[in-house]
């Protein structure tokens, strides 16, 4: 048939009855069982309600069987079949052909068997098997409690709504699965999972060997406690549980209230939106934190914060944080109860530092800081900005760097740089001996001392002045001559 005013009419039991057409467009009338398209280009053709053959041509053909047990044959091209349970198996043929189960009546389909590389299901329990296949496959088992097997390539498998079961093979494979699906499994390769829905999801990696996840928007729970390489884990709108494993791996918490846990390696764990609990366990990691608070626990290893929240954040480092990196905002930062040394880096910003017990060394970099040292032997660094900056306890190294800085040694034997700018050296009795070492009056420098406190003036061996508190606490000027001292230099602080 080559003209659509054709029409074509067979008795009923009138035998096996083929159509031949050249149409671009066709369905069989009553009584016909057999399509073939003989013409060039693109073929629609479409059976009854007969066990019918239709065979479409080299283009890219859009075969529908109809209700019968059907036997559908693309040829060449990129086909499009549509189907049910009652039909027989499809042949893609060459291209990358598409099948489709219609009706709510599960279906099975060896896309390997029929040359097909994308099916989807249909409203029943289907099975759609790419196992065989010799390359990457896209199976989608839309509604119904689905089983997706995928083949040795890089296939995209999603399950769609209700209980479904995927099991990708090798390669590195996409799989897109809800909280009501009964198994996911990635097979060898690099898998990644992507969740869908808003449903409260729990997947182990580790039996599923999935190496990333992207979780929905539910509360998901995401562990990867025994695998057997790295993973990467990120949340999302949810309050999620995220567990790395014993490799280095990256856990992103997104929105919502969520809680890392590192695991063993030098992972890396950013924090996202809510309000966050960052556990980085063995290993050095890396905390990034993204809201104003977050609670942190380093673990073990040399761990390291990032604040990366621009108003600034509000931060106690006391378990197990070795370094802070600040940002753009005005941070306020303790370590009061660290239980190791830390390293304090206030970035932009006017920043609080405060340290602990042990040798911190404390930075102020950009804006106006205020940096307290603590108890031990620290080193403190103002930087840009009108800083102040306290040693606290013991032999401390404090440096105001440019600006106007105040600078208060405490107590130990400390040793006190201003640099540029007009600075504040403040002493008091019981604040060790200390040493001034680039005094300028010129420049404004003024020594503060508290109302009523004495001091006599005498020289050290190099002939440097040195003014002396009490019994035995001093101040060493080193380059400056007692005759060039002067009483202007003092003030009440």
């Amino acid at each position: 048939m080559d003209d659509t005013r054709d029409v074509v009419r067979e008795s009923v039991a009138g035998g096996i009855d083929e159509v031949r057409t050249t149409l671009t467009a066709y369905a069989l009338g009553a009584e016909i069982e057999r399509l073939t398209f003989t013409g060039i280009g693109d073929f629609k053709g479409t059976g009854n309600t007969l066990n019918n053959l239709i065979v479409g041509g080299a283009g890219n053909d859009m075969l529908t069987g109809g209700a019968g047990a059907d036997t559908l044959i693309g040829g060449n091209g990129d086909d499009r079949f549509y189907f049910d349970d009652a039909d027989a198996p499809l042949q893609g043929g060459a291209g990358f052909d598409t099948a489709v189960v219609q009706g709510s009546v599960g279906a099975s389909l060896d896309l390997a068997a029929c040359s097909i590389e994308q099916a989807y299901g249909g409203g029943g329990n289907d099975s759609l098997i790419g196992t065989g296949a010799l390359l990457g496959l896209a199976i989608n088992g839309r509604d119904g409690d689905d089983l997706i097997l995928g083949s040795a390539f890089n296939d995209t498998l999603t399950g769609g709504n209700g209980s479904d079961t995927l099991v990708a093979g090798d390669g590195d494979d996409a799989l897109y699965i809800d909280a009501d699906d009964a198994l996911v499994s990635g097979g060898a390769g690099f898998d990644t999972v992507y969740v869908q829905g808003d449903g409260n999801l729990t997947l182990d990696l580790t039996a599923s060997g999935i190496e990333r996840v992207f979780s929905g928007a539910g509360n998901d729970i995401l562990t990867a406690t025994g695998s057997v390489t790295l993973v990467e884990i990120n949340g999302a709108a949810g309050d999620d549980l995220l567990v790395g494993s014993a490799f280095d791996d990256t856990l992103r918490g997104d929105a919502g209230d969520d809680t890392l846990f590192g695991g063993a390696g030098n992972d890396v764990l950013v924090g996202g939106g809510g309000n966050n609990v960052l556990f980085g366990g063995a290993g050095d990691d890396r905390l990034y934190v993204d809201t104003q608070t977050a609670s942190l626990d380093g673990g073990a290893g040399n761990d390291t914060v990032y604040a990366r929240y621009s108003g600034g954040v509000t931060l106690d480092l006391s378990a197990s944080i070795e370094l802070f990196n600040g940002s753009v905002g005005s941070d306020t930062v303790t370590a009061v109860n660290a239980s190791s040394a830390v390293d304090l880096i206030g970035g932009d910003g006017d920043d609080s530092l405060t340290g602990g017990a042990y040798a911190d060394s404390l930075r102020g970099d950009n804006g106006d800081d205020w940096l307290d040292g603590g108890d031990g032997n620290d080193t403190l660094s103002g930087g840009n900005g009108n800083d102040w900056l306290c040693g606290g306890s013991g032999n401390d190294t404090l440096s105001g760097g440019s600006g106007n800085d105040t600078l208060v040694g405490g107590f130990g034997d400390d040793s006190l740089v201003g640099g540029s700018g007009a600075d504040l050296f403040v002493f008091s009795n019981g604040g060790g001996n200390d040493i001034l070492r680039d005094f300028n009056a010129g420049q404004g420098d003024l020594i503060g001392l508290a109302e009523g406190q004495t001091y006599t003036l005498a020289t050290d061996v190099s002939g440097n002045a040195r003014i002396v508190f009490g019994a035995s606490d001093t101040v060493t000027f080193v380059g400056v001559q007692i005759t060039a001292v002067s009483s202007s230099w003092f003030v009440t602080v």
